[in-house]
């Protein structure tokens, strides 16, 4: 039968020593069990990832609307100088 979401499961993990110390360090600095420091940095490095990606849309958006903005700019500086154009014709 599969998990549900909320379940907690045992992952077994291989760590550097050094990281192993560091995380116990910052688990007894914030009052929180190695365990819970561990599944706390895992799920603030899953969330910092998606909110990068949106950041990165957004950027991405601007640059994109800053570009329509010009060659909008381009059209209706090219249809002006067609009207006219044709005005000093007729």
């Amino acid at each position: 039968m599969p998990r549900k979401p909320t379940e907690n499961v045992q992952v077994p993990l291989r760590l550097r020593e050094g990281l192993r110390q560091q995380l116990i360090r910052e688990a007894h600095k914030n009052g929180v069990p190695v365990n819970r420091e561990m599944a706390n940095r895992l799920e603030a490095s899953l969330k910092t990832e998606a909110i990068k990606s949106i950041e990165s849309v957004a950027a991405d958006l601007m640059d994109t609307w800053g570009n329509w903005k010009a060659q909008e700019r381009n059209i209706r500086k090219m249809c002006e100088g067609w009207t006219e154009k044709r005005r000093g014709v007729a």
